[in-house]
C-alpha cells in the first residue's frame, strides 16, 4: 500500500533513476527577473471593437430613457436589465459568428497528430472514487504518449472506501508507470491533492484529470503541444458528456457542453485570444504554476482562480478542441444542485478577489479587459434574470405601464443560452431529438437562477461552504464515435490524416494521393482561409452582427404596420372559426369587441406584437448569418422561413384565444390573463422560433463535431 511519502512508488526514468525523484529546478519562465512576458495583442484593432461595444450600449440606454419618461424606479430597474440583456446577447451573437467562423478555418488545416517534445506529468486527484478508479487507470494506461516523456500520478486524498486498495493492485501491475500517493484527511480540497502530487511531479507540464474523465488516446499530444509557444502558460481541452443516455438531466447536460465549448470556449478563444483553464482534461506549465504557488486552496474553483492568475501574470491560455475528453454527467436534481452551487460559489469568489486588480491591470488590452470583467461577472448577472422573471410572473400587481416591458424581458432573457445551445447542435449535426430538448432547458435555467441567488446570499454572509463531492456511476460508459472515424471537414477519416510529423518517415504515394483527394473534396477556400490565420476572419465578427441588427430593425419598423394588419386579419378569421356569434373587428395593433347583442357596450383590446415577435426576428437574422460559414444558404432560408411561420401562427392563435376571452370575462381579470398569456406566448415564440430555426438549417451543416 502506497503512503505520504512515495517510498513504494515506482522509479522514476532518466536520471534520478533508482530512487525516488525531488522536485527538479524549475526552468526560467519566460521574462523571470523581469517583467512579465509580454501578452499577445488581441486578435484585432481593439478601440474601434470597444467604441462599437459602446455605441451599442449607448443606443439601448438612450432608447429606454426615452421609453422611460417620468416613471418609477421599478420600470427604471427593468430596463436596465433590459439593457444589460441586450449587450449579453450582443456578445453571444459575437462569439457566435468568431466560433463558426473558426471552426471552418480549422476544417481547413487537416491538422496531424503532434509529436510530443515535453516531458509531461499528468495528475488526477482521488476522493471516494472506487466505482470509477479501474476505469480510469485503463485510460491513462491507453495514452499515446512515449513512456519515457510521461510520468502518471494519482493521489488518493484521505479516501474512505476500497480506492486506495484499488490503485495500490494497479501499482503492482504496472510499478514502472503508475506512481501512487496517499494524502491523509485534510483541508485544501482538490487543490491540496494537485499540490501534494507535484512536489513529485517530474513534467514541464503538468496535465489534470477528473477521476470521472476518460481522455481520448491522442488527447496528451494535443494538450502538451500547446507549449510549444513559450507565451503559453495553461491550456484547456474539450470535455464531452459520454453518459447522455443517463436520463433527461444528464442529456440537458450534455447539451449545456457542447454549447459551453464549442461556441463559448472556441469563441473567446478565436475573438478575444482568452478562453478558460477548465480544471479538467487541462494542462499548465511547470515554471509558471511555481511562479504563483500553485493552486489556491482558499478557492473552491481552483480552475477559474488559475485562470485569473495566469492572465494576470502576463501569460496565455490556450484552447485545444482536438484535446478531447468524456466525463460523466450528474443525473439527480439534487447533485446537480450542489455542483452547480460550488461552482457559483466559487466563481463569485473569485470575482470580489481580482475584478479590482483587472480594472487596474496595463498588461492587458481594452478589449481583453472587457471580456474578463464580464467573465467575472457572469455569475452575477442571474441575479437580474431572477429579478426580471420574478417582474414577468407577477406582472400584474405592479402598474399598467410595465406589461410590455416585462412582456419583452422574457425573449431577451433566453436569446443567449438557447442560441449558444442551438448552433452547438447544428455544428455536431443533432438529431431532431435533441432540439426537442431545448424547452426542458427553461426549468433547469430557472434552477440555475436560484442557485446562483444563493451562491450569492452564502458569499455575502460569509456562509459558503466547503467542497461538495460529485457522485459517480460507475458504469462503463460508452463514448462517442471519435471525430476520426465520421470523415468530416472538421479532419481526414481515420488513416489519412498526416502523421509525417508523428512517425518522421514521408508519407507514401497513397497516402499523398488520398490527402489530395480530401483536399479536393472539400474545396480550397477553407484551406486559404486557414492559411491567413483566425484572426483574419473573425476581425469583422462584432461588427457584422451590430450590422445585421440594425438593418434587421430599421426593416421591422418599415414593415411593422403592414405586419400589423395582417395578423389583426387572419386573427379575426380564426376569431370568427372559435366563437362565431363574436362580432369584432380590427383596427391597427388593436381589436375592437361588442360585447353586447344589442350593440350598446364596445371593448377595445390593445394586442400588440412588437415587444415578443420583434426581438426574436432580429435575434433569427443576426443567427442565421453568424451560422452562413457553417450551414450552407438554402437551408438557412429555409429555416428562417420556418421560425417566421412558427411565430406568426403563434402570434395569431394568441390574438386570438385574447380576443374570445375578451367577450366572456369582466376587465380586471382580462388584464391579468392577457399578461399570463403574453408572458407564456413569448416564451414560447423564443423556443419555438429557434428550435424550427435550428433544425431545418442542421442538415445544412458543413461541419460534424464530436458530440
Amino acid at each position: 500500500m502506497a503512503s505520504e511519502t512515495p517510498a513504494s512508488a515506482p522509479k522514476a526514468k532518466g536520471k534520478g533513476k533508482g530512487k525516488a525523484q525531488a522536485k527538479p529546478a524549475p526552468k526560467p519562465a519566460p521574462g523571470r527577473g523581469g517583467k512579465p512576458p509580454a501578452r499577445r495583442a488581441a486578435p484585432r484593432p481593439a478601440y474601434g471593437e470597444i467604441g462599437l461595444w459602446l455605441l451599442g450600449v449607448a443606443l439601448c440606454t438612450v432608447l429606454g430613457l426615452w421609453l422611460i419618461g417620468p416613471r418609477g424606479p421599478l420600470t427604471i430597474a427593468l430596463y436596465l436589465c433590459l439593457v444589460c440583456f441586450a449587450v449579453s446577447g450582443l456578445r453571444t451573437l459575437t462569439l457566435v459568428r468568431a466560433a463558426t467562423k473558426s471552426t471552418m478555418q480549422r476544417a481547413g488545416w487537416r491538422r496531424s497528430v503532434p509529436p510530443a517534445r515535453h516531458r509531461v506529468t499528468v495528475i488526477v486527484p482521488c476522493h471516494n472514487e472506487e466505482s470509477v478508479v479501474d476505469r480510469l487507470v485503463r485510460s491513462l494506461l491507453d495514452l499515446d504518449y512515449p513512456r519515457e516523456l510521461l510520468q502518471l500520478v494519482i493521489v488518493d486524498d484521505g479516501s474512505q472506501d476500497s480506492t486506495l486498495e484499488k490503485l495500490s493492485v494497479w501499482q503492482k501491475r504496472h510499478p514502472d508507470r503508475l506512481q501512487v500517493l496517499h494524502r491523509p484527511p485534510g483541508h485544501g480540497g482538490k487543490s491540496g491533492a494537485l499540490n501534494h502530487a507535484t512536489r513529485y511531479a517530474t513534467g514541464e507540464v503538468i496535465v489534470v484529470y477528473d477521476a470521472d474523465h476518460t481522455p481520448e488516446p491522442n488527447a496528451l499530444r494535443y494538450l502538451a503541444a500547446c507549449f510549444d509557444n513559450p507565451r503559453v502558460g495553461a491550456a484547456q481541452g474539450r470535455c464531452v458528456i459520454a453518459n447522455g443516455h443517463d436520463g433527461i438531466l444528464a442529456q440537458l447536460v450534455a447539451v449545456d457542453y457542447l454549447g459551453g465549448y464549442i461556441i463559448g470556449e472556441q469563441g473567446r478563444s478565436a475573438y478575444t485570444g482568452m478562453p478558460s483553464y477548465g480544471g479538467s482534461n487541462c494542462a499548465v506549465r511547470r515554471s509558471v504554476l511555481d511562479d504563483m504557488g500553485g493552486w489556491s486552496e482558499r478557492s473552491l474553483t481552483e480552475d477559474t482562480d488559475l485562470t485569473l492568475r495566469v492572465m494576470l501574470a502576463g501569460h496565455e491560455v490556450q484552447y485545444e478542441p482536438d484535446a478531447l475528453d468524456y466525463e460523466e454527467a450528474v443525473t439527480t436534481p439534487m447533485a446537480y444542485w450542489r455542483q452547480r452551487r460550488r461552482w457559483a460559489t466559487g466563481h463569485q469568489q473569485v470575482c470580489r478577489d481580482y475584478l479590482p486588480e483587472i480594472l487596474r491591470h496595463r498588461g492587458i488590452s481594452p478589449l481583453q479587459k472587457l471580456e474578463l470583467v464580464y467573465y467575472l461577472v457572469i455569475y452575477h448577472l442571474p441575479l437580474l434574470s431572477l429579478f426580471a422573471l420574478v417582474c414577468g410572473l407577477f406582472v400584474p400587481v405592479f402598474p399598467q405601464e410595465l406589461v410590455p416591458i416585462s412582456v419583452a424581458l422574457w425573449p431577451v432573457l433566453f436569446y443567449g443560452p438557447l442560441m449558444q445551445l442551438g448552433v452547438a447542435l447544428v455544428a455536431t449535426r443533432a438529431p431532431l431529438r435533441r432540439y426537442l430538448l431545448l424547452p426542458a432547458y427553461f426549468p433547469l435555467y430557472v434552477l440555475g437562477l436560484l442557485i446562483v441567488a444563493k451562491a450569492w446570499v452564502d458569499g455575502i454572509t460569509g456562509r459558503a461552504g466547503g467542497w461538495a463531492k460529485t457522485a459517480r456511476s460507475g458504469d462503463d460508459i460508452p463514448q462517442p464515435v471519435p471525430v476520426e472515424e465520421v470523415g468530416t471537414p472538421d479532419r481526414p477519416p481515420a488513416g489519412e490524416a498526416d502523421d509525417t510529423a508523428v512517425s518522421g518517415q514521408p508519407p507514401s504515394e497513397a497516402h499523398i494521393e488520398r490527402r489530395d483527394r480530401f483536399g479536393r473534396a472539400h474545396g480550397k477556400k477553407a484551406s486559404s482561409r486557414a492559411r491567413r490565420g483566425l484572426s483574419s476572419s473573425v476581425r469583422w465578427a462584432a461588427p457584422a452582427t451590430f450590422l445585421v441588427l440594425v438593418v434587421g430593425l430599421v426593416c421591422y419598423f418599415v414593415v411593422k404596420d403592414p405586419v400589423r394588419e395582417f395578423e389583426g386579419m387572419a386573427s379575426l378569421k380564426l376569431t370568427h372559426l372559435l366563437a362565431p356569434s363574436l362580432e369584432a373587428w380590427a383596427d391597427g395593433p388593436g381589436v375592437f369587441i361588442r360585447r353586447d347583442s344589442e350593440g350598446g357596450s364596445v371593448l377595445y383590446l390593445r394586442i400588440t406584437s412588437s415587444c415578443s415577435v420583434g426581438p426574436l426576428f432580429l435575434a433569427a437574422a443576426a443567427i442565421a448569418t453568424s451560422m452562413r460559414s457553417i450551414v450552407r444558404i438554402p437551408y438557412l432560408l429555409g429555416g428562417l422561413a420556418g421560425c417566421v411561420a412558427l411565430v406568426f401562427l403563434g402570434n395569431i392563435l394568441r390574438i386570438s384565444l385574447l380576443t374570445v376571452l375578451a367577450d366572456k370575462l369582466p376587465k380586471s381579470e382580462l388584464i391579468a390573463i392577457h399578461d399570463t398569456v403574453a408572458a407564456l406566448f413569448s416564451l414560447g415564440f423564443v423556443i419555438g422560433g429557434l428550435i424550427a430555426l435550428f433544425a431545418i438549417a442542421a442538415p445544412g451543416s458543413k461541419v460534424h463535431l464530436a458530440s
